[in-house]
This record gives C-alpha cells, structure tokens and sequence, in this order.
C-alpha cells in the first residue's frame, strides 16, 4: 500500500527537455516526454545510455556516452610533422659527416703506410687570388672564381689547411711564403682556409703576405675528406694527384722541403 501511494505521490513541476532523468526517491521515468512508471516500461524503451540499476527498479541512471577524442587543430599537426622532418634532417647530416670523418681517417692511414692514396678532389671558392708564386697560365683557373683540385693536375700541390684565429698558423705562414717563392713556378700552394668570414680571411692574407691561392672550405667537406683533425696540417701532392706526404700541426721547415721533394719525384 505504502509503495503504491509513493508512486502516485511523485509531482513534477516542470518538464525541460525531453529524454531519461533520474527521479530521486520514486519509481518514475521520462522517456521521449511522457512520464510513467517503471511497470510500464520496458528496457528496451530506455535507450542505449540508460540504466536501471537493482533488481526493484528504484533508480534510472543515464549514463552519458563516451565522446569521441578531440582532434588536434592542423598547425599543431604540422608542427609536430616539422619538428621530425628536422630531427630527421640532423640525423642524416649527422651520419654523412661521420662516414666522411671515417673516409678522411682511412686517407691518414694510408698517407702514413706510404700507399699514396688518391687526392680526394673538390671545388672551392677563391677567397684569395694574390698569387704572384702562380704561373699565368694556373692562375687562369679563377677566371670563374673557384679552383678545382682537377684542374691543377699536372703540378705538385702543398695543399694547406689554416684558419685566421689559429695561433700556429701564424707563426708557420713566414715560411709557406718565402717557400712558395722559392718555388714558384714549380709547385703550386694552395690554402684551404676554414670557419672564417671572407673578409677576415683576407686580412690575414693581406697581413702575413699570402703569395698564394686560398679557397674557402665553406661546409667543411674538405676539411672532413682530408681527415683533418685540427689546424694547421698541410698535404703534399704529386702531378699524378696522390698524395704522398702528410704535416699534422705547425709544419716545419724540415718537414715542408721533405714534402715537397716527395710532391716533385717522378
């Protein structure tokens, strides 16, 4: 009797929106607008969300479904895709200087077995042309404002690699000079000069006198592909473009006519 009267006990005030409410404390139900009791209805009138929870019917729970993940905006997509193309860039460029560093160190060794490895070859831009020590006809080759290893086959090369902030490249540049002249017209120098802006290259040229070409060693390709380790270190290479002695360091005076000997046998 008591649960009869509680059913028919329950007022509704007001009736906002369509759908499955709760009614706290009663059996009732609204299911698309119409009230009734929970005899009435049937579980599968309840919708896919709604749950009768005991086994009396006391509470109708509508459980809301789950909403699909909101999707990232498209520049966060983009980012993220950029973000790997240059993890994946570095990585590439990472590799490439590593095998190159390997090449380089192999050429070192051969150098000092006295295999005589080819001259890896290269070009470069000029960053200085003063070179009186030149012959007309090799200086011919700035013409398009770069030098190429090839185009000096035929002449022994002291190939020399510096930098305007390296300290023992200034104290050997004296040297290189007057040697150059010694020289000249017989072996062709060439500085490869690395991590300096071209203006400040040619100071130092202009400075310590620099009768010689220079290019600059822009990515460092050269510097890798030589297997050089620091500054200054000098290559000697014969007409036949093998090099066939090899200076790490300052070189000195000793070393330098040595090299050049080796760059001039037949």
């Amino acid at each position: 009797m008591i649960a009869k009267v509680r059913r028919r006990a329950i007022s509704i005030a007001k009736l906002e929106t369509a759908g499955s409410y709760v009614l706290s404390g009663g059996r009732a139900a609204l299911i698309g607008g119409v009230l009734s009791t929970l005899e009435d209805i049937d579980r599968p009138r309840l919708g896919a969300n709604t749950h009768l929870l005991g086994s009396d019917y006391s509470r109708v729970v509508d459980v809301p479904s789950r909403a699909e993940p909101a999707r990232r905006p498209w520049p966060f997509t983009a980012l993220r895709w950029l973000a790997c193309a240059l993890v994946l860039a570095l990585l590439f460029l990472l590799i490439g200087s590593m095998v190159r560093s390997n090449r380089g160190s192999t050429l070192v060794h051969e150098i000092a077995a006295g295999k005589k490895p080819a001259a890896p070859v290269f070009t470069a831009k000029v960053v200085w042309s003063n070179a009186p020590t030149w012959s007309l006809v090799s200086r011919a080759v700035f013409a398009d404002g770069a030098v190429s290893l090839g185009e000096l086959r035929g002449h022994a090369v002291v190939l020399n690699f510096w930098a305007s902030w390296c300290v023992p490249c200034k104290h050997e540049a004296p040297l290189l000079r007057d040697t150059a002249r010694r020289f000249a017209g017989r072996v062709l120098f060439l500085g490869i000069d690395d991590q300096d802006l071209r203006s400040t290259a040619r100071r130092f040229a202009t400075k310590y006198g620099m009768n010689y070409a220079s290019v600059t060693d822009e990515s460092q390709s050269i510097y890798d592909a030589y297997g050089v380790t620091g500054f200054p270190e000098t290559y000697f290479i014969d007409a036949r473009g093998r090099i066939v002695a090899h200076s790490a360091g300052e070189v000195m005076r000793r070393d330098l006519l040595s090299g050049i000997e080796a760059a001039l046998r037949r």
